[in-house]
């Protein structure tokens, strides 16, 4: 988080809010990175519309949201990092895996 804070600086705004209880469970490694860079890559980060990224647990789920805030332009994609991912947790959990958008989120 801190190379991208000194990459974006206040382009970039990234909040947890993931309790004790929640912190003290395990997700596959580098699952984070994965969603946080894909909401970049995906989204202008401008600091005059900061792209804004909320991670928070949700009884048994850890949630990742961010503004949407799409670019016309998307660098090299191969549109399957989020099915990737989400195929990968059918073979580590019997829960689903779903991602959404936040459209009117302020911190």
């Amino acid at each position: 988080m801190q190379l991208l804070k000194a990459r974006f600086e206040n382009g970039l705004e990234v909040t947890f809010d993931v309790n004790e209880a929640a912190r003290q469970k395990a997700i596959v490694p580098v699952t984070l990175q994965v969603l946080i860079e894909n909401a970049i890559k995906h989204n202008i980060t401008q600091k005059s519309h900061p792209l804004h990224i909320r991670i928070f647990n949700s009884g048994d789920y850890l949630e990742v949201e961010n503004t949407m805030q799409k670019k016309k332009v998307i660098e090299a994609s191969n549109g399957q990092g989020l099915e990737n991912l989400k195929n990968l947790y059918t073979y580590l959990s019997v829960k689903n895996v779903w991602y959404s958008t936040m459209r009117n989120y302020l911190p």
